[in-house]
Parts: C-alpha cells; sequence; structure tokens
C-alpha cells in the first residue's frame, strides 16, 4: 500500500499513439500559446490556494473566450489527481481557481486549453510552499 506509488493512465495507448502525439505538439507550438500562473498562499482554515492563469499569444496579448482545465497530482503521491477548473475573472484573459492543496512540495500540473477549434496543452512542475507535510 504504497501511496506514492502511481501508473501513468492510459499509458499504453499514448505510447502506442506517439507519431500523432508528436505531430499535436507540433501544431500546439505553432499557436505560440503562453501560460503564466501565480499561485497564492495556503489559507490555513480552508487548506486552499486561489490560482490565477492567464493565456497569451505569440505577442503576448491575452487570450479571451479560452476554456482552462487542468489535472494536478503531488508528485510524492501521484494515483492522487485533482481536476481544476479555471473561470474567467473579468479581467482579460484572467482565469482562476482554488486549488485544495496543503500539502507543500513539487506538484504537476497537466493543463488543457480550448479556444474555439483551437487546443493546446502544457505540463508544468509547481514548487508548493507553507503548509502541512
Amino acid at each position: 500500500n504504497d501511496r506514492s506509488f502511481a501508473v501513468v493512465p492510459a499509458y499504453y495507448e499514448k505510447a502506442s499513439h506517439w507519431d500523432e502525439e508528436v505531430k499535436v505538439r507540433a501544431r500546439e507550438a505553432s499557436l505560440g500559446w503562453a501560460l503564466s500562473m501565480d499561485v497564492g498562499s495556503l489559507d490555513l482554515r480552508s487548506g486552499n490556494r486561489l490560482l490565477m492563469a492567464t493565456l497569451t499569444d505569440r505577442e503576448g496579448k491575452a487570450l479571451s473566450e479560452v476554456t482552462l482545465k487542468a489535472e494536478v497530482f503531488h508528485n510524492a503521491a501521484a494515483r492522487n489527481r485533482i481536476l481544476l477548473e479555471f473561470t474567467p475573472t473579468g479581467r482579460p484573459g484572467e482565469m482562476s481557481c482554488t486549488l485544495p492543496a496543503s500539502r507543500p512540495g513539487v506538484w504537476t500540473f497537466e493543463f488543457a486549453a480550448r479556444r474555439g477549434e483551437d487546443s493546446w496543452s502544457q505540463r508544468s512542475d509547481v514548487e508548493l510552499t507553507g503548509g502541512a507535510r
């Protein structure tokens, strides 16, 4: 019962479609989109953190009418995945959501964005500080 043990979901399917994945990544790179994210400090009462994200185009202009989701997990407990949906804040291109994460350490974020027919993804490791171990 090692809670840190995890298997990559759908690993065989992903591996058997690697050539398609390479094409998708090239198409996504051609969009020129970039994500910036700010992680708020830990709310000690709720155990949550506020995440603020902005997706920009290659000229650095914030993208509007984007849906942004993320699958998130702590690297020491990769089988415990959290699904996040960001919502617009009202500021151009800015989105937010709440991450129920009091555990410090490295967290992996697997982002997926969609705008019209365009889709984009990014995997990022983020170090969270503070909170309970």
